[in-house]
């Protein structure tokens, strides 16, 4: 895609899905998410329309009634989107990431076909996985989220298309490479479909080649060198202190008084080995509150933290301590 990153198809998946559709063969569309697209952006100066009371692009969504809805994900807050941008007044602003309602819609518009739709909403009771079974029996078009990564019993696809197949790596995590492999890995092997078409920015990621390939043991190696080197879990204890707060200048004094405080703590008792640092979170407002984190890690980690419990006080005075957070967000 990094050839065609003004296109939401590549000139691969078309051709696939041309001759699928065709031969009329059973294809699965997977995304990420069940609503229209993530959000839009100005082609002319990049402006990202984000919630004023979180730190998050407006996301898109489309009604029973084909009407556009921009809403927050975290605090469900709508909002109106003009098509002129308020950052440089240009007209030229378009949607990005391309999710199930925006597929079902492109696939009506370029074969005339109905595909079903499967998230949370459509398959989240017995009653309903069950309609959901007895219309694919009907049906070979199916657009889904990774609710259906584990498998459909009785339907195989023969083509399955992974729309973004590399979502997870753009989120700045340890476990980014790992949740990805894991999503596709379990996609490929509960469909064995014929032929699946992964759309990707990222080729030589690891998660991406070693899913096509089947090959977790090498992809484990891989993943495992590159905890070691940046001492991650399991080659090291990790320790998330959080902080919020609705005023922006007490959330950086307070956090930035702690780290240096943590800072005098480390070379008194000499343990210049704990690594730390502050960094804001991927989502650095949220129901109005401004949040920063302090990380720590070290295999002997205990040992440095029963001292600043001791000493510090640090939940006390508002911070949330997260011992081996399964990630960094």
């Amino acid at each position: 895609m990094r050839q065609e990153v003004s296109k939401p198809w590549s000139s691969v998946a078309l051709r696939a899905i041309d001759r699928f559709v065709r031969d009329e063969k059973r294809i699965l569309f997977l995304v990420w998410k069940k609503w229209y697209a993530s959000g839009t952006v100005c082609w002319e100066c990049g402006h990202i329309p984000r919630c004023q009371q979180c730190d998050i692009a407006i996301a898109v969504h489309q009604n029973d009634n084909g009407d556009m809805i921009w809403l927050c994900h975290i605090c469900r807050r709508q909002y109106n989107i003009d098509a002129q941008c308020k950052q440089c007044n240009g007209t030229d602003t378009h949607s990005y990431w391309l999710w199930s309602q925006q597929v079902a819609e492109w696939l009506e518009e370029r074969y005339n076909i109905d595909p079903f739709l499967v998230d949370q909403t459509t398959a989240n009771s017995p009653n309903k996985i069950k309609k959901v079974l007895a219309w694919l029996w009907t049906n070979k078009y199916l657009v889904a989220t990774s609710l259906v990564s584990s498998g459909i019993p009785g339907w195989k696809p023969d083509l399955v298309v992974l729309v973004h197949g590399d979502m997870w790596l753009q989120i700045p995590d340890y476990q980014a490479s790992w949740n990805n492999f894991c999503f596709l890995f379990d996609c490929f092997h509960n469909f064995s479909p014929e032929h699946f078409i992964i759309q990707t920015y990222n080729p030589e990621s690891s998660s991406i080649k070693y899913a096509c390939s089947f090959d977790k043991e090498n992809f484990l190696l891989n993943d495992h060198a590159y905890r070691k080197q940046f001492l991650y879990p399991p080659y090291s204890l990790l320790c998330v202190l959080h902080y919020k707060h609705e005023q922006e200048k007490r959330v950086m004094s307070a956090t930035n008084k702690l780290f240096q405080e943590l800072l005098y703590c480390k070379d008194l008792y000499t343990m210049e080995d704990v690594v730390m640092f502050i960094t804001p979170p991927l989502l650095y407002k949220k129901f109005w509150k401004f949040r920063y984190t302090i990380i720590l890690k070290w295999p002997s980690l205990k040992e440095f933290m029963d001292i600043v419990y001791s000493k510090l006080q640090i939940q006390s005075r508002g911070f949330k301590v997260d011992w081996n957070p399964q990630q960094l967000l």
